[in-house]
């Protein structure tokens, strides 16, 4: 095996543009203890890459060396789009800001990935990001969005944004899965919607929609659709993501993947797969039907329906796409954009 490589040349390798972002897989690996829902975990590779530093117990190492690693995926995104912009001067400008579904580095080719053969994309996505994160607590879309037309005076033709998949699914309050606390316990003579007749649910996609306005009007402030209207905002809804680990563990799970929408399921009692799916089905059904709804209301608005464009066969695990799966859902969020 060759000699590891320290962390700096672990740095450069990530920067190197010329190196395909798959054979970054060499140097780092995702860790299924500390991934989350829409959230991987990416750390360096013990066999190599030299971890000798950071200094720390071993949650504070993979923390710290977590951050390095997510940080140089969105640094070479960055720098992969100025490249682009160089090189392909005559293709749109895009801004694109959201969760996993925008940002899975390495290991899957997700939408951004794909949609990056059409447009020069300034992606700022970051994996297992919230609404809350993204429009409230630590916005950074008008900033970009400003930097790209105020101060370098692109012409930018879309803000792509992928949201709301944490806010239903991800880890919720006190740790307690978001799934887990939208649905009723398990009955069998109830359908699919019946249990998610809930407060909690109502509450939450109540939240989904007034953040999506928020993300409108506070664009449409700084950049009036009257005089911006090439400026679009693109909202997709997700496709029906599978549920696979009722009642046992998923036996065809990626090393990275825990039972994300299974285990939620398991402990509001649920034991089929089929039953499980058939819930997520409708909860998602709710969410795309905001959206929109949502995107009808305003005059940029534009809502991406990528239900039913990943097969069955085309899911990496209960989440995400295949990098085939997320290339048919591209072919269909071509459909709409432009």
């Amino acid at each position: 095996m060759a000699q590891p490589i320290s962390l700096r040349e672990l740095q450069q390798t990530f920067l190197n543009l010329e190196i395909p972002e798959q054979d970054l897989a060499d140097y780092v690996e995702i860790q299924p203890d500390q991934s989350r829902p829409f959230a991987p975990a990416l750390t360096p590779r013990s066999d190599s890459v030299n971890l000798a530093t950071p200094l720390g117990g071993p949650a504070v190492r993979a923390q710290l060396l977590g951050d390095v690693v997510h940080r140089l995926a969105k640094e070479r995104r960055r720098r992969q789009f100025e490249r682009d912009l160089e090189r392909r001067p005559g293709l749109p400008t895009i801004y694109a800001e959201g969760d996993s579904w925008f940002h899975f580095p390495v290991f899957i080719k997700e939408l951004i990935d794909h949609l990056s053969s059409d447009f020069n994309i300034l992606c700022t996505s970051t994996a297992g990001d919230t609404l809350q994160n993204m429009l409230f607590d630590r916005p950074e879309y008008l900033a970009q969005l400003k930097r790209l037309i105020f101060l370098r005076g692109l012409d930018v033709r879309g803000f792509f944004f992928s949201g709301a998949g944490n806010d239903v699914i991800g880890e919720g309050k006190d740790g307690v899965p978001a799934l887990e606390t939208l649905v009723r316990p398990f009955d069998p003579t109830q359908t699919p919607a019946w249990h998610l007749d809930t407060p909690e649910c109502r509450e939450r996609l109540s939240f989904i929609e007034s953040a999506y306005r928020h993300l409108f009007d506070t664009v449409e402030e700084v950049f009036p659709v009257l005089t911006y209207h090439r400026l679009k905002i693109y909202i997709h809804g997700y496709d029906y993501v599978q549920v696979r680990s009722l009642p046992d563990d998923d036996p065809h799970k990626p090393v990275w993947a825990q039972n994300w929408t299974g285990d939620p399921l398991k402990a509001k009692g649920f034991t089929d797969n089929a039953f499980g799916s058939a819930v997520l089905r409708e909860l998602l059904d709710r969410l795309n039907s905001l959206s929109e709804r949502v995107c009808g209301d305003y005059g940029r608005g534009v809502y991406v329906n990528l239900r039913q464009s990943i097969r069955p066969d085309q899911w990496a695990d209960e989440l995400h796409a295949t990098s085939e799966g997320y290339a048919a859902a591209t072919s269909r969020f071509l459909q709409h954009v432009l």
